[in-house]
């Protein structure tokens, strides 16, 4: 778990699989690979690392004075764990 409370793997727009050290922030849609030019990318990042746009992942604690935005990720993660409780559950 990264040191810092702020850092990236806390962040709710912080996407990464498993156990990889770099994952990707999807706080903005992803972009254009521009020396290929063929691929869709999001910025990747490292877990430890901090910036501006942290929402954290379960409080919504943000450095932005904006409450939308935290209301936004509270409510996507607990859309998320109503997913995975009805799939535990066998709910559609």
């Amino acid at each position: 778990m990264a040191k810092d409370r702020m850092a990236c793997e806390n962040c709710g727009w912080f996407a990464v699989r498993g156990d990889e050290k770099v994952g990707e922030c999807h706080r903005y849609p992803p972009t254009l690979d521009m020396p290929l030019g063929e691929e869709w990318k999001h910025a990747s990042t490292h877990r430890d690392n901090v910036c501006g746009e942290f929402v954290h992942r379960r409080t919504g604690d943000s450095f932005q004075a904006d409450p939308y935005r935290a209301m936004t990720v509270r409510i996507a993660r607990l859309e998320e764990e109503i997913d995975r409780l009805r799939r535990n559950h066998g709910e559609a």
